[in-house]
């Protein structure tokens, strides 16, 4: 299918790329389709768009590689209620917000599961982790190789 987007133009998805979210995501229980975009350049982020608000799109990223003491799948798994999926269907993602003055931070607290086997998802709040942050900062080292904007990032 052909999705429209503001920030990506126009697409082309296949029916097996669409997530659905029964509930929605707080704040936006009405949209309930989304699409994943991965773009190389934009590593290690990615999009999930909505296919029904051309508008929306939240940056998502896997919390894993920089948060070394984030609850794992099978833990929130369970805090989630998903006691039926298997842990290797599921992917956790948090939302990322990078703010006018390129501070990036992530919202740790409330991460989306997707469930691999039937692409469904749900962001769920991790009650039980009051300790982590909505707005966990992402410490971010840019080696510039010139004056450029150019250069390389790690996380």
């Amino acid at each position: 299918m052909l999705i429209h987007t503001t920030r990506f133009g126009n697409l082309e998805v296949g029916d097996q790329q669409v997530l659905t979210f029964p509930k929605g995501l707080p704040g936006f229980e009405d949209l309930k389709r989304y699409v994943m975009i991965e773009l190389e350049e934009y590593q290690p982020f990615l999009f999930m768009q909505s296919l029904e608000d051309p508008d929306l799109t939240f940056i998502l990223m896997d919390p894993y590689p920089y948060v070394s003491d984030y609850p794992n799948r099978d833990t929130i798994r369970k805090e989630a209620g998903w006691d039926t999926v298997e842990t290797g269907h599921i992917l956790v993602r948090v939302i990322a917000t990078i703010a006018r003055n390129g501070v990036i931070t992530l919202n740790l607290l409330a991460p989306i599961l997707i469930h691999t086997r039937n692409n469904t998802g749900e962001q769920v709040i991790l009650h039980a982790f009051n300790h982590l942050s909505f707005r966990y900062p992402l410490v971010m080292t840019c080696l510039k190789e010139s004056t450029e904007v150019q250069g390389s990032c790690s996380y």
